[in-house]
Formats: structure tokens, C-alpha cells, sequence
């Protein structure tokens, strides 16, 4: 998996190919896109790539990932419901934009199989889980009852996703809110 470092020539490397990956996916759609396409579009040798990130999959699930952990921060509006709310209508926004299905069905196609691919999307889903448990946690320190983090992804993101990948009825941020009202309902 990649090291992680804040600047430096790996961090330059990363940002240029998942910069190329971007773009070319933006073009052509995530099953279009060639090792030999991004290293022409990124300047970066296609050995280095695979030793980097070991497959195509893995270049579309970092870019994902960072896309995710960049564009989507936690919220803090001084409440529970509040957070939750803002939190879920922004990601119902996000990934029912052109870019966010995309962006969804790319990691969907290129769910890690390999044990490198694996780490940088359990990496992922860590940092992803801190964030969402860092919310829960203000919640409880305010003295809310927050749900589990689990329950968080399990009853908010995975409703959602699901209608945007399989489901044929609308994801807005009235069903988001809704989502919300119910988790909180339910753990009064």
C-alpha cells in the first residue's frame, strides 16, 4: 500500500495519478480506462504504478477514498440531529450527482479482491468510522445518546446507497432526514 507521507515525490506521484484517474474516468467511465491510459495521462511509469497500487482497481478505490474523506467532512452544528441531518443530506446530494454515481459504481466494479486493495479500503473505512465516531462521541459529551457507529453506516449510508445503486425510487434529502428521524427514534 502506499506510504503515507504529506509531501515529497510519493505524495506528488499519488496526486498525479489519481488527478489522471479522475479525469479519465470523468471521460470515458471506470471500464474504459487502461494501466497504459493512466500512466500516459498521470507521467507515471506503468511499473510504478502497479508497485504502488498493484491493479486499476486499487488506483479507482484510493481515488474514491480520497475523493470521499476530502469532499465530505463531518459536520458540527452543536447537535446530534443536526449533525446526522446536514451529514446524510450531504451525502444523499453527493452521490446522486452525476459525479457521485459514478463515483459509487466505479467502487462498486472495483471492490479490492487483493490482500493491497483490501488495506487501502480498510484504511479507508477507518478513517471514515473515526470521523462518524468523532460526531458520536460530541453527541455523548453534550450529553445525547448517540447510536453506535455501526448502526450510523448500517441505517443511514447502506439505505441510501442501496436506492442509488438498486432501487428505482428517488434518494433526496427528505428521505435522508428521514433516515435520521428513525435511527434517532429508535435509540431514544
Amino acid at each position: 500500500m502506499a506510504e503515507k507521507r504529506p509531501g515529497g515525490r510519493s505524495a506528488k506521484v499519488r496526486a498525479a495519478v489519481l488527478r489522471a484517474m479522475d479525469e479519465l474516468v470523468r471521460e470515458r467511465g471506470v471500464g474504459e480506462v487502461t494501466l497504459s491510459d493512466l500512466a500516459e495521462r498521470s507521467g507515471v511509469n506503468r511499473a510504478t504504478l502497479y508497485r504502488r497500487w498493484g491493479s486499476l482497481d486499487a488506483v479507482v478505490t484510493d481515488m474514491t477514498m480520497q475523493r470521499l474523506n476530502t469532499d465530505s467532512p463531518i459536520p458540527d452544528t452543536g447537535s446530534l440531529r443536526g449533525d446526522l441531518g446536514a451529514w446524510a443530506a450531504k451525502a444523499a446530494r453527493d452521490i446522486t450527482s452525476p459525479e457521485g454515481v459514478l463515483f459509487l459504481r466505479s467502487v462498486v466494479i472495483a471492490m479490492p479482491e487483493r490482500d493491497g486493495d483490501r488495506a487501502l479500503r480498510e484504511e479507508f473505512l477507518r478513517d471514515r468510522y473515526e470521523n462518524v465516531e468523532r460526531m458520536l462521541r460530541r453527541a455523548a459529551d453534550r450529553g445525547e445518546r448517540p447510536p453506535t457507529v455501526d448502526e450510523v453506516l448500517e441505517r443511514l449510508l447502506a439505505p441510501m446507497y442501496f436506492r442509488v445503486l438498486m432501487d428505482s425510487r428517488p434518494l433526496d434529502e427528505d428521505y435522508a432526514r428521514h433516515l435520521v428521524d428513525k435511527l434517532l427514534a429508535d435509540v431514544s
